[in-house]
């Protein structure tokens, strides 16, 4: 297992996915995986038996890890995701990684990609999906991208299908925290730890490529909260120019990041207090 350059272990956290699981979990078998890692949270459907049914029906429950999470582990992340993906890291036999989620139904070409993670210095590669139903920003996105006009950085990989070799992912958060003057309790990421190892590794000369497929994600959020946070996330991770952030929020309609934005230079949170 894991030896050739296709092999990786899938990481996918579920919470009550039931329903969801039986269109995202076969395509992401489809890509014939050397290792699944489910991470079943706090579940209170039938997520795990939906789970165990489908393995056992493509034939992948004996290089699927079913894992159960209690609602107390964990309690001192403030991003419950976070925590469930360094579960499945910690546990992964591959070097390569790919994170994925229940709400996404993977494009098939990714399995075409994975053997270029490591070839020419790639340390990251990110698989852009299309929200489902389309919204009319990810049209403006499309659109945007098929004309050449460059993207903001955070609407191309914040977050999402990413594959990248767990050694460099080790590495890069070992040295961010040796380096007292930039220092996080990475337990209070709420966002943005993507973003933040994206930077790491590209503070280490490492390149990165980004694929526009057909995933589907199946459970699009755009909301003022959502919104609030992405625009912290461009200033405590990605620390972005203010007219970088003020265009992107005027051409995709998310006027509430101006605002994280700016709370997040003057070291204010709203989260909390922001409307869902």
């Amino acid at each position: 297992m894991c030896e050739a350059s296709t092999d990786f272990s899938a990481v996918m956290p579920i919470h009550n996915e039931s329903e969801l699981l039986k269109l995202s979990l076969p395509a992401l078998y489809r890509l014939d995986p050397a290792e699944t890692i489910l991470l079943f949270d706090n579940c209170t459907d039938d997520s795990y038996n939906v789970a165990v049914e489908i393995a056992k029906k493509m034939k992948f429950f004996e290089k699927t890890v079913f894992k159960t999470v209690s609602g107390e582990e964990g309690a001192q992340f403030s991003f419950r995701p976070t925590f469930l993906r360094r579960i499945g890291y910690s546990i992964a036999k591959c070097n390569k990684i790919l994170k994925t989620d229940a709400d996404l139904v993977l494009d098939q070409k990714i399995k075409d990609y994975v053997p270029l993670l490591g070839k020419d210095n790639v340390g990251i590669i990110t698989f852009e999906y299309l929200d489902y139903p389309i919204s009319y920003r990810h049209m403006i996105k499309r659109f945007l991208e098929k004309i050449g006009i460059p993207l903001p950085q955070s609407e191309r990989w914040l977050g999402g299908n990413i594959l990248f070799f767990l050694e460099d992912w080790k590495m890069a958060f070992q040295k961010r925290q040796e380096d007292e003057s930039k220092k996080v309790d990475l337990s209070k990421v709420k966002r943005g730890e993507d973003t933040l190892f994206h930077k790491l590794l590209i503070s280490e000369q490492r390149r990165s490529i980004i694929v526009l497929t057909n995933t589907l994600h199946l459970r699009p959020v755009e909301s003022p909260k959502r919104h609030y946070v992405r625009g912290q996330i461009s200033w405590n991770v990605a620390k972005r120019s203010f007219p970088l952030i003020l265009a992107q929020a005027i051409i995709f309609n998310r006027f509430n990041m101006i605002k994280g934005y700016l709370d997040a230079r003057k070291g204010i949170d709203r989260t909390h207090l922001t409307k869902p």
